[in-house]
Order: C-alpha cells, then structure tokens, then sequence
C-alpha cells in the first residue's frame, strides 16, 4: 500500500476504453521492468513522480494504453498530493523539539542525568543518559524506543483487527515491523504482514486503517472496486483515517 506514495495494482487491461472526453493531459511517468512481474501498475508518490511497473518485454504501447486508461485516477492522486501540507523538515533532536506519539505531540527533553532510555512525563520526551549527550546518540535511542513500543501495541492491534468476521478464513498473518521511506505497510500471503514503524506517531484509528486495509489484500490482491468495497465494508469511515494519517504524519 502506498501513503506519501500510493501504488494501484490492477489486473492487465488488454484492450484499452474508449477514451472519455475531457482526460487531463498524459502525466510524465519513469518505467521500471522486472522478470519477476506478471503484471503492469503505477504507483504516484509524494513527490510527484509517476511510476509504471512492467514486466520485463512489455511492450511500450500496451504501456501507454495502461497509462491513458488510468489518467484520470492518476490527476486525482497528483492533485491529492499536491493539497498536502509540505513534508516536515527533518528533526534535529534538539531540546524542546516536538515530536509525535501515538498522534500526540511531546517536547523533547535531554537530560544526561537521568535515567539512560526515553520515559514519558507529562508532555515530555525524556531521553536520559549518554543518549541526551548528542543528536546522533537522541536519534538512535528515540529510533530504539519507538520501535520496541510498535513490538508492544502493533501485534495487539492487529489481533483485534484480525478477528473481524470478515478474516476469520484466514489466519493470523505473521507481522513484521520495520523502516520504510515510502509505504505504510505491505501484505503477502507467504510471508505476511510488514508495517511502518513511524505508524506509532499517529493514532491509533490511522494504524487500524492501514492494518485493516492490508488485511483487505487477503481477499483482493489489487486496489480494484471489490477491494474497496470490502474496505468500506470492514471499516466506513477509512477514507477519513486516511486523511487524517496523511496530515498527521507527513514524509
């Protein structure tokens, strides 16, 4: 799934629609092949690239066909981009600086005092010890800390997602938690579920969307209208969790 880059997996169209009127203008797009790829995608990013993947031979004018069957769906996600706030400016780690968890904004406080770790006070950050000594050093030790909370409250989550009737076919998908630069998450049937760490700066409403929706990919592998309905079905109000995660956390 992609949010601060979005990806729509569909099935190969052969034969292209006739062309409705009043399509925007062809975007520019970049094509990256793969022999592992059966299939053709795109993928908008925050930045505002089009990305079209292919499999390796595909011809160039079955591409274009797939690109002008999609533009309108792709004016809509540039459009939807460029209404976004602007990325935040990387942190310094320096006192006093805000920083997001669980949809809350803290104040960093260093203090080599205390405790070594990061402990919640009040409205603080606290990182304590040799960590609060330098920027590098807050940075690994924030980096430590947010994941060990995502190893507390992501496999919760999505135990209780995963027990909506609508899964109960499937089972328990196995979960990783990582770093990602622009997904928030990703599903295979093989090898399970991966989520973004920095999912655990927003609330929690924003991760059950993105669990809920890559638990929808159990049953429909591409972001199709079936997909979608099955979203709506499981979770009506996904679009607005959408929203508020893209404002919330930007990348």
């Amino acid at each position: 799934m992609k949010s601060g880059a979005l990806q729509l997996l569909l099935d190969f169209f052969a034969q292209p629609p006739a062309a409705p009127a009043l399509v925007p203008a062809e975007p520019h797009y970049e094509i990256l092949h793969s022999a592992r790829r059966r299939t053709l995608s795109l993928e908008v990013h925050r930045d505002l690239r089009v990305v079209v993947r292919a499999p390796s031979g595909c011809p160039d004018d079955v591409i274009t066909r797939y690109v002008t069957h999609h533009q309108r769906w792709i004016a809509r996600q540039l459009s939807r981009f460029e209404s976004l706030p602007e990325p935040r400016v990387p942190p310094q780690h320096a006192e006093g600086e805000p920083h997001l968890y669980l949809g809350q904004h803290y104040r960093l406080c260093l203090r080599a005092e205390a405790r070594a770790g990061v402990t919640i006070d009040g409205d603080t950050l606290v990182v304590g010890g040799a960590s609060a000594k330098t920027p590098r050093a807050t940075s690994m030790a924030l980096s430590r800390w947010y994941q060990a909370q995502a190893r507390r409250l992501f496999p919760q989550v999505l135990t209780t997602c995963h027990h909506h009737p609508r899964f109960a076919r499937y089972p328990l998908p196995a979960l990783r938690i990582r770093n990602m630069r622009t997904r928030w998450g990703t599903m295979s049937r093989q090898r399970g579920m991966t989520l973004n760490t920095v999912l655990i700066q927003g609330p929690v409403e924003c991760l059950e969307y993105v669990i809920f929706h890559e638990l929808c990919h159990l049953s429909f592998f591409s972001h199709g209208p079936r997909f979608y309905q099955l979203m709506t079905n499981v979770l009506p109000d996904w679009e607005a969790r959408k929203r508020l995660l893209e404002s919330v956390i930007t990348w």
